[in-house]
Parts: structure tokens; C-alpha cells; sequence
């Protein structure tokens, strides 16, 4: 039995889980497509979405934030009825730690009546990285999506052979996000916003901002909505905003330790 419909949903501001999401779509190979983005902020204000065909498997893809769902998706996701579809759970995390993302993401899905057939956490690039602190750079890469492809294809297979059984998801939170407070990506990075010498007001940097966080006027960003993603530092061409680290000695040492060994996805099938 072959995958007739596919519905992909996702959240990603910086385009690494869509590009994971793509390449696992690729190797399962369904007939349709269906896209369901998260990441603009007129398609959460608007969010209503339904299940459509009773064969219909649901792939969803989630950036990791501070090894959690980030809280910016979590009402959309409560909308959601899963009617008992098979469900694919992916977590894109900065090569750090993916925490309880995956375990989180699971509950979530039991509890809106899919049935988890597959889940995976893959690496992309760390929102922090830039010049002079390449972290999980250029990631994910080409043997990174080989391996998303190939999974798709184990997803195929398993489905094909009518196989329902639920695989065990573990995960869990590094130390140091059990130590430190929410959203303490604000104690590690500056607001990014513009200098006004260089901006262009090509306005790339409101388009993709994912939380609305940023003034049409003024292009400066409200802080208590950025998510510091960072996706508007990575459209800006002439380089008008940056990342700019608090405790720079502390954060850069941290994160280069977390980061210095290579990991690989984990899958759970």
C-alpha cells in the first residue's frame, strides 16, 4: 500500500525543518501534497485547519526551542484533530539538545487522537551561528537529508506492510535548560535591530519575521515578541542587522562546547 495523500505541518522561520520535512516527503513518495505553514503570522491569527481523506498521513516538523515546542505554534497545534491518522513527529534542533521536544510533541499527538507511527530530531543550523561562530553550519547538509530521504522511505515501508506499532521516543533536557529560566535566549542575545546607515528598507526582514515582531516605520523589533530566531538577520544582504551575544565569553564557550562534536539525527521507528 502506498502513501496516497501526505499532509505536511510545520513551523520554520529560517527554512532547516521545511528543508528536513521536504527531503522525508521525498522518500516516502505519497501522491499529493498538502502544505500546512506555520510560520507566517497571518496563518496562525486565521488557523482552521481539517483532516481531509480517511488515508491521509500527517507529517509535522518543529524547530526546537530551549529543548521545547516553541509556545508560538502551541495554540495552533491545540485546534488540531487528529481523528486517529498516522502522524510522523520531526524536531530540528541547533546540534545542542533537542530535550523533551520529541516526547513533548508525542503527547501532544496521543492527546489530539493521531496515532504516532515515526519520529525523528534532525540537526539544522543553530539559530546563534554567524561569522566567527559557525554552529552546526550549513546543517542540514546533503548527508543529513540523504538520511531524512532514507527515513522517509523506512516511513513508506512501514506503512505498506500495515505496520501501527508505536515506536518509544525518549529525550531529555540537558542540564543547562534545567537550570536556566524561560525564554533565556534573552539573556544570551541582543535584539537584532537594524542600523539604519546600511538598512535598505527592502523590508525582507518584517516579511519573514515569524512573530510580527517587527515595526513597519521604524524596522525595530518589539522585544517582547522576538523569538530571536534570527530569520531576519539571515534575508538582510547589506548585513544591516547582526547577532550580537550578551556574555559573550560565557555564551560563546557554552555553545561551542555543546556543539563541537557532530551529532546525527536520531530516529525512532
Amino acid at each position: 500500500m502506498s502513501v496516497k495523500h501526505l499532509t505536511q505541518i510545520f513551523f520554520s522561520p529560517t527554512g532547516t525543518t521545511r528543508q528536513v520535512l521536504s527531503a522525508i516527503a521525498a522518500g516516502i513518495a505519497p501522491a499529493e501534497i498538502r502544505g500546512c505553514d506555520l510560520t507566517p503570522p497571518e496563518n496562525r491569527e486565521n488557523f482552521n485547519f481539517t483532516l481531509q481523506e480517511k488515508d491521509e498521513i500527517v507529517l509535522m516538523g518543529i524547530p526546537v526551542y530551549e529543548e521545547l515546542i516553541p509556545d508560538i505554534v502551541t495554540e495552533c497545534l491545540n485546534k488540531i484533530e487528529g481523528k486517529g491518522r498516522p502522524i510522523v513527529l520531526v524536531a530540528v534542533y541547533g546540534n545542542v539538545g533537542y530535550g523533551t521536544c520529541l516526547k513533548d510533541m508525542n503527547d501532544w499527538a496521543l492527546k489530539a487522537g493521531f496515532k504516532v507511527i515515526a519520529a525523528a530530531a534532525f540537526i539544522g543550523e543553530h539559530s546563534f551561528s554567524h561569522k566567527g561562530l559557525p554552529l552546526a553550519e550549513g546543517r542540514p547538509d546533503t548527508h543529513d537529508l540523504r538520511l531524512a530521504k532514507a527515513f522517509g522511505k523506512d516511513i513508506a515501508e512501514k506503512i505498506s506492510q500495515k505496520d501501527i506499532s508505536v515506536p518509544q521516543i525518549s529525550g531529555k533536557k540537558l542540564l543547562m535548560a534545567r537550570v536556566l529560566p524561560k525564554n533565556s535566549e534573552r539573556i544570551f542575545s541582543r535584539v537584532p535591530d537594524p542600523d539604519m546607515k546600511k538598512c535598505t528598507r527592502c523590508m525582507r526582514c518584517m516579511n519573514v519575521c515569524p512573530s510580527g515582531a517587527i515595526d513597519p516605520g521604524s524596522l525595530k523589533i518589539d522585544p517582547t515578541k522576538c523569538l530571536h530566531c534570527f530569520a531576519c538577520v539571515r534575508v538582510c544582504a547589506p548585513e544591516a542587522r547582526k547577532i550580537v551575544l550578551k556574555l559573550k565569553l560565557l555564551s560563546k564557550n557554552a555553545l561551542k562546547f555543546q556543539t563541537k562534536v557532530r551529532k546525527e539525527p536520531d530516529i525512532f521507528i
